[in-house]
C-alpha cells in the first residue's frame, strides 16, 4: 500500500512532510536539508478520522494527530 511506502522511505536523511510550515520554513533558512521529503497528505484519506482526530476519554481529551487540519478541528 501506499502507506506501506511512505513507511519505508522514512529514514535518518528524510523527513515527514504532514502540514509542512515548519519544515518548509527550516529548509529555506537552511536549517534542515532533509535527502528525500515524504507527503503524509498524499496517503491519508480525507477527514478527520482518517487524519487522526479522535475523542479520547469521553468528552475530557482530544487526541489532534499531524494530518488535521485546523477547518476540521473547529468543525468537529
Amino acid at each position: 500500500s501506499t502507506g506501506d511506502w511512505a513507511v519505508a522511505a522514512l529514514d535518518a536523511t528524510s523527513r515527514p512532510l504532514a502540514g509542512g510550515i515548519d519544515l518548509l520554513s527550516s529548509m529555506k533558512q537552511g536549517v534542515v536539508a532533509p535527502a528525500r521529503v515524504v507527503n503524509l497528505k498524499t496517503i491519508a484519506a480525507p477527514g478527520p478520522s482518517a487524519a487522526g482526530l479522535q475523542s479520547i476519554s469521553g468528552d475530557k481529551n482530544l487526541r489532534v494527530g499531524a494530518l488535521v487540519t485546523l477547518w476540521e478541528l473547529a468543525e468537529n
